[in-house]
């Protein structure tokens, strides 16, 4: 994170599509996220046994600017097994990272992945994506991510860190700025795949990321059960020193 310029993040909302030749280094396209190696994901057993051989899962998928998988969250699914199955699957996938006027950048990304009795995960196609999602308000399915207004208790932070001033390393100097960081909070209340929806200088947006990272909040849940919050935090940055508090 502290290489942001090279390391940029996108929101996205694409499916993985099959793979296809790199471009080269003058290629200046924009080309999407691709799998490059995947592997077959294994259909549990136990749903076999019930008689089930087909399910959905949504997850969100955050991938580098090397093609390495940094984080992964599934958001809604039709059954828990499957979900379990393609995360544990996902960290033996290769990527092709996303890439923009010819530099690779990292994305955050999400995809509906089709599972199938014969075993492996089918990817969705770009033009397949709005047509699944309309399914997905059958009520078999577990939607976990919900706004922060149906959440039993507001989400509350238990642990913050004060994100420090960049200082030397603006150019000119900027004695105040600002980031805004959209993340998920999980079922645990970690933050979970930041990244910055908007910054006065990048070097304000990295500083944002790192400084949320070792931020905590109360586990989310929505009657009664666990939840997932997307969130967007506002960071504010000035280089002078906080006013000393008094004692009572």
């Amino acid at each position: 994170m502290n290489a942001l310029p090279r390391h940029r993040f996108a929101l996205a909302a694409i499916a993985l599509v099959a793979t296809a030749p790199s471009p080269a280094a003058t290629d200046f396209r924009d080309t999407p996220l691709k799998i490059t190696q995947p592997f077959d994901t294994t259909f549990p057993a136990a749903l076999l046994a019930d008689g089930i051989t087909s399910g959905h899962v949504r997850a969100v998928l955050h991938v580098d600017a090397e093609g390495r998988l940094a984080d992964c969250l599934a958001i809604a699914y039709t059954h828990h097994q499957l979900a379990r199955e393609l995360l544990a699957g996902l960290r033996d996938w290769q990527f092709e990272p996303a890439r923009e006027g010819g530099e690779s950048i990292g994305t955050r990304s999400e995809v509906v992945f089709n599972f199938e009795a014969r075993g492996s995960v089918l990817n969705l196609t770009a033009g397949n994506i709005p047509a699944a999602l309309t399914r997905w308000v059958a009520p078999d399915v577990v939607n976990l991510v919900c706004r922060p207004i149906d959440l039993d208790q507001p989400l509350t932070a238990v642990r913050t860190v004060r994100p420090a001033h960049p200082g030397p390393a603006l150019r000119p100097p900027q004695p105040t700025g600002s980031a805004v960081i959209d993340f998920y909070v999980d079922a645990e209340g970690r933050p979970r795949m930041p990244v910055v929806a908007g910054a006065s200088h990048a070097a304000f947006g990295a500083a944002a990321l790192d400084a949320l990272a070792q931020w905590l909040f109360s586990p989310p849940t929505r009657a009664g059960q666990p939840a997932v919050v997307r969130v967007r935090q506002t960071f504010l940055f000035s280089d002078r020193p906080e006013p000393a508090r008094g004692t009572d």
